[in-house]
């Protein structure tokens, strides 16, 4: 009589865990036995451990790129797409028009200072990085202007509303 066969009263899970258990034995054997009729050694076999072991590797690897990843500016990202640009085009010897070209369907370049469609144009000698002067005149504050009650204000709050008017 077995001992411990049963598996009527087991859980889903655990009897999936079972049959994957029983097949990875299976496997192994049958691997231990092409193994042996072709000569080699026995031992060199996919094990339970050896398994796991690549399973917590291949899942370190891709927390450790996921790590980077997020890590990563967004110049380094573009730097990185561009490296990757030049070398299929070094390697097509052409250029590969992409399904969202870089000016196609964004902002076209809008923003750039090169391509202002109907803008002066720039003087050599003019520094472009100056600030033109507003005309606008600033009449809602002043900020040499003295307070309405005049006088220190106090650090602290305060609770009451009647103290807030006498301020």
């Amino acid at each position: 009589e077995k001992v411990g066969t049963g598996t009527h009263r087991m859980t889903r899970k655990k009897r999936r865990a079972r049959e994957a258990k029983e097949e990875a034995l299976q496997m192994q054997q049958e691997m231990r036995e092409e193994q042996i009729e072709m000569g080699g050694k026995a031992g060199q076999v996919v094990t339970e451990e050896s398994m796991k072991g690549s399973a917590r590797a291949a899942k370190r690897q891709e927390a450790r790129k996921e790590k980077e990843q997020t890590s990563k500016s967004l110049y380094d990202e573009g730097q990185e797409r561009e490296f990757k640009r030049k070398q299929r085009e070094a390697k097509d010897g052409k250029k590969r028009k992409g399904a969202f070209a870089t000016d196609a369907m964004g902002d076209g370049s809008l923003f750039d200072e090169e391509k202002i469609a109907f803008g002066a144009k720039k003087n050599k000698g003019e520094d472009s990085t100056a600030t033109a002067a507003s005309r606008y005149q600033f009449s809602e504050f002043d900020p040499n202007m003295k307070k309405r009650k005049g006088g220190k204000k106090g650090h602290t709050s305060f609770k009451s509303k009647k103290k807030f008017k006498r301020r």
